[in-house]
């Protein structure tokens, strides 16, 4: 049975018992209360009716005594007569229409009643009169014994009927107070009934689930206990199966969480060691690429020195230009004397010496420019295999690093096609020292071959005219590779910071991963307080 129904027929039946009792009291009392009004109302006037008409009946028997007697004159006789006679005849009509009285009494009433006016007025006129009325006052004694017999005959079937009404009202009363007290006995058995009932079906299973919560709230709850669901249907074993329904809910999310923990605690120890490995591997590319951006800076230095010494074999072409022009002149003017030639000649060897010296000097920076650019092949190659071991964010300085060893390739190429012109230049420098030493030997024979020398010195002015604009090529190949160096050193400086932002994000991660972990362990410790 549902707790709703077994509550509601409790109360029902409880209410039933009292609107039983309140029926019993509210029936008696409307009985007591007939019974009170017939007591204050019939009866009451009967008794009352009876007494005050005896009392009335002395009076006009003591008034007519003493009238008899000449103790009353006439007049008083009459007023007194008149009043007790009233009362006497009021008080037994109210006893005669109490409605307590039979009907033969009443008409024997009436008949005795007639009688005795007629023997009194009789009585009273002869009194009036001043005749001898003894006979009529023995008469008049006579009805007035058999009113009086009757009237008190009359009173005691009234005080017989009240008594019977009395004798009922105490039965009423008595039932009443016995019903009452049954009623109240079968409400305090069905308060007690309800009281065990709910005792045992509401108050103890509530009281067993509330200690599972309570269990549960500290923390120290059994997920595998379950409460009892035996017995009728109702609204507590409804609760029970719920709350078994939620509790196995709860084990299975609890088992769930467990194993999550697990398979978390797992990833995390993976996850924290290629944190390591990622934040060491990060430390050890800052520390690769500020050796890079170093090494960068060494060669962007490098190459301002190639470009100062390119400018400088630059001004010693043009010079060296000069030096033609001016020897050319020499040979146009040597045919003014020999004298002059010979001195001349001789100006121009000490020219070509210079020249010679300044090709060997050209030489050497032509060496330094060749190992710089293998070195800067070498590092931009080196750097190429970094930023593919960098992956996606080393693509931009895989880019910048082909161009730098394109550039580097080019510089070796154009040192090469230097070297080749300046082999020349010494060559036909040397061949032109010795023109000037047999020249020299031979100052006589410089006439005759003034058409040689001038054929030589323009061969120079054509060879130095080279030079000068390779010397410009390179020149512009520095400045390109100032600009790239340039570009390179800030694409660097970007790696670097971002390498240390890197860097930075691992040690982050690293925390993270800490707390992470001590986040873990609390949840172990919360889940290890329910028992699944």
């Amino acid at each position: 049975m549902k707790i709703k129904m077994a509550i509601t027929l409790g109360v029902a039946s409880f209410l039933l018992v009292v609107a039983m009792n309140s029926y019993i009291g509210m029936q008696a009392s409307s009985k007591l209360g007939e019974m009170l009004e017939y007591l204050s109302g019939p009866a009451w006037d009967t008794a009352d009716g009876a007494m005050e008409g005896q009392i009335g009946i002395q009076q006009e028997i003591i008034i007519l005594q003493q009238f008899y007697h000449a103790e009353l004159t006439p007049a008083e006789t009459e007023t007194q007569l008149a009043a007790a006679s009233a009362m006497a005849k009021e008080a037994l009509t109210r006893m005669e229409q109490s409605g307590l009285l039979k009907s033969a009494t009443i008409a024997e009433f009436e008949r005795l009643w007639t009688g005795y006016q007629q023997q009194r007025d009789l009585l009273h006129q002869q009194l009036k009169a001043g005749q001898n009325s003894k006979d009529q006052y023995e008469k008049f004694q006579t009805s007035v014994v058999s009113l009086l017999d009757f009237v008190g005959t009359m009173e005691e079937e009234a005080d017989s009927a009240v008594e019977s009404e009395t004798a009922a009202v105490d039965s009423l009363q008595s039932s009443a107070r016995w019903n009452l007290s049954l009623g109240l006995s079968v409400s305090v058995v069905i308060a007690v009934l309800i009281f065990i009932f709910a005792q045992s079906i509401i108050l103890e299973p509530i009281s067993r689930l509330k200690r599972h919560l309570t269990d549960l709230g500290r923390g120290s709850g059994d997920l595998t206990s379950r409460l009892s669901t035996k017995g009728a249907d109702s609204e507590v074993k409804d609760l029970a199966l719920a709350f078994n329904h939620f509790i196995a809910q709860l084990q299975q999310l609890m088992q769930s969480a467990k194993e999550s923990h697990d398979s978390l605690s797992s990833a995390h120890h993976d996850i924290s060691a290629a944190i390591e490995q990622t934040t060491s591997a990060v430390s050890v590319q800052l520390k690769e690429t500020v050796a890079v951006a170093d090494a960068i800076e060494e060669l962007s230095k490098a190459i301002d020195h190639i470009s100062q010494a390119v400018h400088k074999a630059d001004s010693a072409s043009g010079e060296a230009a000069g030096i033609t022009s001016q020897g050319a002149q020499v040979v146009q003017a040597a045919r003014s004397g020999v004298n002059e030639v010979a001195d001349e000649i001789n100006n121009a060897s000490k020219v070509i010496s210079a020249l010679v010296e300044d090709s060997k000097n050209i030489s050497s920076m032509l060496e330094v420019i060749r190992s710089i650019a293998e070195q800067t092949n070498l590092l931009a190659l080196n750097a190429a295999i970094e930023a593919a071991r960098a992956g996606e964010s080393g693509r931009g300085f895989a880019v910048v690093a082909d161009e730098v060893r394109s550039l580097a390739s080019r510089t070796q190429d154009s040192t090469k096609q230097i070297e080749a012109i300046i082999n020349n230049l010494t060559n036909g420098s040397g061949l032109a020292v010795k023109v000037m030493a047999g020249a020299q030997q031979k100052a006589l024979a410089i006439t005759e071959r003034i058409a040689d020398t001038s054929k030589a010195f323009a061969s120079i002015v054509e060879v130095v005219n080279k030079i000068r604009s390779v010397s410009e090529d390179i020149k512009d190949s520095a400045r390109l590779e100032q600009t790239e160096m340039k570009h390179i050193h800030s694409s660097m400086d970007s790696i670097v910071q971002q390498a240390k932002t890197n860097e930075s994000i691992g040690q982050h991660v690293r925390r993270s991963s800490t707390n992470l972990s001590k986040e873990m362990h609390n949840l172990a410790g919360l889940l290890a307080q329910f028992r699944t």
